[in-house]
């Protein structure tokens, strides 16, 4: 057996018995990990390749965030100045505390149904692996490159 599973079914038993009624449930979120990629975790599992649905701030925050970025950057621009690394942090600043906020923050949880918990907003059809079909093969081009090594 895996680690990762071993993990998994550990975090499984030692809290199941938090719970206060058996219609509660439990979540782990991992993301970045490729230990979970196995046939017998998938299997005791909920399906793997879920955090694109379940990342708030991809669902929600990064559009108004993107919105706000262009508006002050616009802003800088129109009274001549220039966005540069000497700036960057004041100005983005300005756009994150625009668009990262309370309302935006609750809005992001709650349409990826993790907070409060809503199973119905993941659909199977989220969850469908990408095809063939799905990629554009003849935009995948091979590049060459020089070695570094002499």
């Amino acid at each position: 057996m895996d680690i990762f599973l071993q993990s998994i079914k550990l975090f499984d038993e030692e809290t199941k018995g938090k719970l206060y009624s058996p219609s509660q449930y439990r979540l782990l979120i991992i993301d970045g990990h490729s230990s979970h990629e196995s046939l017998a975790t998938m299997e005791y599992c909920l399906p793997s390749h879920t955090t694109h649905a379940l990342q708030p701030l991809d669902i929600v925050l990064f559009s108004p965030l993107k919105q706000a970025w262009a508006k002050v950057v616009a802003s800088e621009e129109f009274d001549g100045r220039k966005v540069t690394k000497v700036n960057f942090l004041e100005i983005y600043g300005i756009a994150h505390l625009q668009s990262f906020t309370l309302g935006n923050i609750l809005a992001s949880f709650r349409k990826s149904g993790i907070w409060p918990l809503d199973p119905t907003i993941i659909t199977a059809e989220m969850m469908a692996l990408s095809t063939v079909e799905s990629m554009d093969i003849d935009a995948i081009t091979h590049i060459d490159l020089p070695s570094p090594v002499k």
